[in-house]
């Protein structure tokens, strides 16, 4: 009884991308003498890239029968082959996508935002950057506060992000779009119906609607204290169209940034606050421009029209 035990060595950690290259010039073309012309190399330099990716692997890839006659593919050349032709069909596709990224066409663009940002300016920013580049992919996400856009942005797990402002952060690029007042809205009566501007002052004793946590709402707390109000709520949601419905109902008055509102809303009043408090500023956050897709610098662009064009006429609140 014999027993044969053969072991071959291989890590295919060792193969090489011009290992796979020759590799299939040789295949195709079916001597080394014609895969080294394909190639631009010698004939020499080809068996070296062959010999290498044999060693890597434990196994001859290719049957030599010597003289003129082609060379033809062992088991496990054609096993090798199968995967080579798929890497370098995905390199083809990285090659395409990189041009496509530097191009602005393609690729992806990942942006953060918040609530009334997405709903109000987002819906005009992306339809004209999809019309300009419709292969681009666009994936937003949304969070309540400034700090996890940020430090998804500096990440890189993310292009660019929409901000309540002032911001101040040395790592990135701040772009201010405008100003965005906090009103108070409230259900139409009796006692609203002439109103030309709500007191903050009124809201003691009475409590307000609000967002659970939130840089707006912060930005909301502080305000109203700085003017004597003892902050009390009776309702809170990060829905801005819950908001508005409980304010509507006649539940208690809602204090919220005026991009958060539905104007077009007839049953409730939307009406400047005197004394105001500081607004809030909607602000564009970008990477370095080192740093910077240029699908992420068209999208800016249009982001500052639209933004400026739409925050610019919110000081005009209709009473």
């Amino acid at each position: 009884m014999f027993n044969i035990s053969i072991c071959y060595s291989s890590d295919v950690t060792d193969v090489e991308i011009r290992h796979l290259a020759a590799l299939r010039a040789v295949a195709e073309e079916g001597t080394f003498t014609d895969a080294a012309i394909r190639l631009g190399y010698s004939q020499a330099a080809v068996s070296q890239q062959i010999a290498g990716l044999e060693k890597a692997l434990g196994q001859a890839v290719f049957d030599r029968p010597g003289g003129p006659r082609p060379v033809t593919l062992t088991p496990v050349g054609r096993l090798c082959l199968r995967h080579a032709e798929v890497i370098a069909d995905r390199l083809d596709q990285l090659h395409a996508d990189i041009d496509a990224l530097q191009a602005g066409l393609g690729g992806r663009l990942a942006c953060g935002t918040f609530q009334s940002v997405s709903v109000e300016l987002l819906p005009t920013i992306v339809g004209r950057i999809l019309t300009q580049t419709p292969d681009l992919q666009v994936r937003v996400d949304e969070a309540d506060e400034n700090e996890p856009l940020m430090a998804s942005l500096i990440a890189g797990d993310l292009d660019v992000v929409f901000l309540a402002g002032p911001v101040v952060e040395p790592r990135i690029e701040i772009i201010e779009l405008g100003d965005d007042p906090f009103v108070a809205v409230l259900a139409i009566d009796d006692h609203t119906r002439d109103m030309k501007t709500y007191n903050p002052a009124w809201l003691n004793g009475v409590g307000i609607i609000g967002e659970n946590g939130g840089s707006a709402q912060i930005m909301i707390e502080d305000g109203l204290r700085s003017l004597g109000v003892a902050v009390h709520y009776v309702f809170r949601t990060n829905d801005n169209g819950a908001m508005q419905a409980m304010a509507r109902s006649g539940l208690a008055p809602a204090i919220m940034p005026l991009l958060a509102v539905d104007q077009s809303d007839k049953q409730v009043r939307v009406l400047p606050l005197a004394p105001a408090i500081p607004p809030r500023q909607i602000v564009l956050g970008l990477p370095r421009q080192g740093l910077r897709t240029p699908a992420a610098t068209r999208f800016a662009q249009i982001a500052v029209e639209v933004g400026r064009s739409r925050l610019s006429g919110q000081g005009a609140i209709s009473v």
